[in-house]
């Protein structure tokens, strides 16, 4: 994606899915683009694919789908502070 298409992206994807990341809520946290569906896995640069993600959700989440991201990390409910917790122990191995 080019410098422009990401900025794009980003706005587009705000409006749909608000200012935080879209996986533990982080406000105010650099976000990137990560893919629902990884590249890896034939997954596209498709805004429908594209999700807003802090640094360490994007870390924690690695290859793995949406999905099986998902089941990971919604046993921990909580604050947003809570669940990054949770995503460190889970990217730590």
């Amino acid at each position: 994606m080019t410098p422009k298409q990401k900025r794009t992206a980003h706005v587009a994807l705000e409006k749909r899915d608000g200012k935080g990341c879209f996986y533990c809520g982080a406000a105010g946290a650099t976000l990137g683009l990560d893919h629902a569906v990884p590249r890896s896995a034939g997954g596209t640069n498709a805004r429908a694919n594209l999700r807003r993600s802090c640094t360490a959700c994007n870390r924690a989440k690695g290859s793995m789908s949406e999905e099986e991201f998902l089941k990971l990390v919604t046993p921990y409910p909580g604050t947003p502070a809570d669940r990054r917790r949770a995503l460190r122990v889970a990217s730590a191995g």
